[in-house]
């Protein structure tokens, strides 16, 4: 059975199906990472080889068969949901109010509680100009207010990730040393050393890549 990048699979160990993001080879076992494919729950987990006859691996192959009315609408839906996250349509949070006399920004929720007009409107190919310089001025303001939100949370999570590496390499090297010393006393702990030594290498050089951003020296 080969497991790799990419792989669903079920067993008695996970709570649901697991999509596999990686796979390590560590002798008489396999470290597996991924994420469970309905809740994403997050997955790492260290499997002996023996046990890998429990495991399911799921196969599936695509037929193209499927209304294709119905998978546009899905996949658009998923579009939307992306967008949303990560709110790259910056027109759907400014709306610009025109009376014929001044040009203002108003609160886009404004857009929900009127209906279409039933009358005429005087097109001015003038006027549609200077709403969409209006309207340029106001996105350039919402998205400056974005990255200084943005660089305001960044700069939280730099300073609070730090402090967690910094905790997690400490208490790894307290286990480190409580590893080495059973394993002088004749415990086998070369997996468990093994392991430790592999995060806190992980740690140390994501640790870096954070101070490096912050333009410290380590």
């Amino acid at each position: 059975m080969e497991l790799k990048s990419g792989t669903v699979i079920q067993s008695s160990l996970f709570p649901e199906p697991v999509r596999i993001e990686k796979v390590e080879d560590l002798g008489r076992v396999l470290r597996i990472v991924g994420a469970t494919i309905n809740s994403n729950q997050y997955i790492d987990t260290i499997i002996p080889k023996e046990e890998l006859n429990r495991i399911t691996v799921f196969t599936f192959e695509t037929d193209f068969s499927a209304n294709s009315e119905d998978v546009f609408l899905a996949l658009e839906a998923y579009r939307f949901k992306l967008a949303s996250l990560f709110d790259p349509i910056l027109a759907m949070n400014v709306a610009i109010y025109d009376d014929g006399k001044e040009l203002r920004e108003v609160n886009p929720s404004i857009i929900w509680d009127l209906a279409p007009s039933s009358g005429t409107f005087d097109f001015n190919k003038d006027r549609k100009r200077d709403a969409e310089s209006y309207a340029i001025k106001a996105l350039m303001n919402f998205k400056a207010e974005l990255l200084e939100e943005r660089l305001r949370q960044a700069k939280i999570k730099e300073k609070y990730g730090v402090r967690s590496l910094e905790n997690l390499i400490s208490e790894l090297d307290s286990k480190l040393m409580d590893y080495y010393d059973r394993a002088e006393k004749g415990e086998k702990m070369d997996l468990a050393i093994q392991m430790a030594e592999r995060r806190k290498r992980e740690y140390e050089e994501a640790l870096k890549e954070l101070r490096r951003l912050r333009g410290r020296k380590i």
